[in-house]
């Protein structure tokens, strides 16, 4: 079976300036996460029933791939252990 994608899925019109990869409509991310499962199953023989998960890897790939980024971690605070001054 072959999974054809339409070049106005695949984003082959530019995106705007202001345009980032995470304003890509799901349809976008969808069939080019079939694209990804279709070259990877046919370089990777394997059962029929192993492609739904592939396709579901490659979409959830791709979701983790436009998402923002997660913050840095905030320093550690005080915790009021460590030196004590000397009590007068």
């Amino acid at each position: 079976m072959d999974f054809a994608v339409k070049p106005a899925l695949m984003g082959s019109e530019p995106m705007a300036e202001t345009g980032t990869m995470s304003e890509l409509p799901v349809e976008t991310l969808r069939a080019l996460a079939v694209k990804i499962a279709t070259s990877y199953t046919r370089a990777n023989p394997m059962p029929v029933d192993a492609i739904p998960g592939v396709i579901q890897s490659a979409y959830q790939g791709l979701i983790r791939c436009v998402q923002p980024p997660a913050p840095p971690p905030q320093p550690a605070g005080r915790t009021g252990r460590g030196r004590r001054r000397a009590v007068r």
